[in-house]
């Protein structure tokens, strides 16, 4: 029996893979996934003094000494970023909040970097992944 050029395997096998994808695309969506639940998003802070990790869940406002004064870095609501920093153009500034994995901002003139560490969204495809 054909339909369409196809045989009845092949519509059974198009059948069971269109049912894993549905399934799959099923879960993904209520939030069910087997990662750990324990794997948090941490902010790292490099500086010529040493390095600090904190968490992102908490409000904190930290402060960084440098060469050239004091860095300010701010964490609130899962997002971080520098808001006060005593370099000339203040890139570090204008870069805005970072909040998922791997993401960083440096303030170059001051020696301070922060990048939020982890394993979540480890895998999680972005625009330069293609």
């Amino acid at each position: 029996m054909k339909y369409f050029g196809l045989k009845f395997g092949d519509i059974i096998i198009f059948s069971i893979c269109l049912a894993g994808l549905l399934v799959s695309v099923g879960l993904g969506r209520f939030g069910i996934s087997s990662e750990d639940s324990n794997n948090k998003l941490m902010l790292k802070i490099s500086g010529p003094e040493g390095e600090w990790i904190y968490p992102l869940d908490k409000e904190l406002e930290i402060e960084i000494e440098g060469p050239i004064g004091t860095t300010h870095v701010h964490i609130e609501s899962g997002h971080a970023w520098i808001s006060n920093s005593p370099c000339k153009n203040k890139l570090c500034i204008t870069a805005g909040e970072i909040d998922s994995f791997n993401a960083w901002v440096a303030c170059v003139p001051n020696e301070i970097f922060i990048q939020i560490i982890g394993t979540e969204d480890k895998e999680k495809i972005d625009a330069l992944s293609f």
